[in-house]
C-alpha cells in the first residue's frame, strides 16, 4: 500500500529503476531503460565521463533480478577466479569449475578499443576503461600462445563486480578505494565514445 516493493535487503525495485546496496555498502541506482549506474550521494563535479553503453542486441532482455543478485551478493571467490601476474597490477583468470568471460563486459559497454594484427599474425585488443582495462593477445602458429588480463585496480573490482565475485580486501599497492557504486557510474555514464576516465 504505497511502499516500495522489496525483492530483497539489497535491492528494492521502483519501477524504472533499482536501487542497490553494493558489496561494500555503497548505494547505487541502475535505471533499467539506459542500463546507467548512479551513485546515491555523490557530488556532480566528480562524475566522470565514460564510454556509454554498446546497442543492445535485437530483442535483448535483461533479467534485473539475477542481475542484482550478481551485483550484491557475489558466489565466486576471488581466489578461484584471479591470479596476480605482474606488479604493473595484471590480473590473470585462472581456469577453474568457475565459467566466466572476464571479456564479457566489452560486449556491453562501448569502451574505447585498440587493435593490432594482421593477416597470418598475432593480434592484440585491449578495452580502456577506470585505471586500466582489458588486454588480450591471440597467439598464431605453433609455440605460440595466447592470453587475457585485467590491468588496473578499479577495473579489477569493477569485472570481480559484474561476474559475481567476491572483491578482495587487500590488493598489494592499491591506493584508497573508491566506493564501487563510484566506479558503476564511470564506468556508464554516457559520454562520447573513446573519451578517457580518469
Amino acid at each position: 500500500m504505497g511502499s516500495d516493493p522489496i525483492i530483497s535487503p539489497t535491492m528494492t525495485d521502483h519501477g524504472t529503476y533499482l536501487e542497490l546496496t553494493l558489496p561494500d555498502g555503497s548505494l547505487a541506482r541502475l535505471e533499467k531503460k539506459t542500463f546507467t549506474f548512479l551513485a546515491r550521494g555523490r557530488p556532480p563535479e566528480k562524475v566522470a565521463v565514460g564510454p556509454g553503453l554498446k546497442a543492445p542486441a535485437s530483442g535483448a532482455r535483461v533479467n534485473f533480478t539475477e542481475l542484482s543478485r550478481v551485483l550484491t551478493t557475489p558466489t565466486r571467490q576471488f581466489t578461484d577466479c584471479f591470479r596476480r601476474i605482474s606488479a604493473t597490477p595484471r590480473y590473470s583468470p585462472i581456469g577453474s569449475v568457475h565459467d566466466f568471460d572476464v571479456r564479457g563486459i566489452t560486449q556491453i559497454f562501448a569502451f574505447p578499443q585498440n587493435y593490432r594484427g594482421g593477416t597470418f599474425s598475432s593480434s592484440d585488443s585491449r578495452w580502456l576503461f577506470l585505471d586500466g582495462g582489458i588486454f588480450s593477445h591471440n597467439g598464431y602458429g605453433w609455440g605460440s600462445h595466447s592470453w587475457t588480463v585485467v590491468q588496473g585496480f578499479e577495473a579489477l573490482r569493477v569485472v570481480c563486480l559484474l561476474d559475481g565475485i567476491t572483491q578482495p580486501k587487500l590488493l598489494k599497492g592499491e591506493p584508497p578505494r573508491r566506493p564501487l557504486a563510484y566506479l558503476l557510474a564511470d564506468l556508464t555514464r554516457l559520454g562520447t565514445e573513446g573519451e578517457s576516465t580518469p
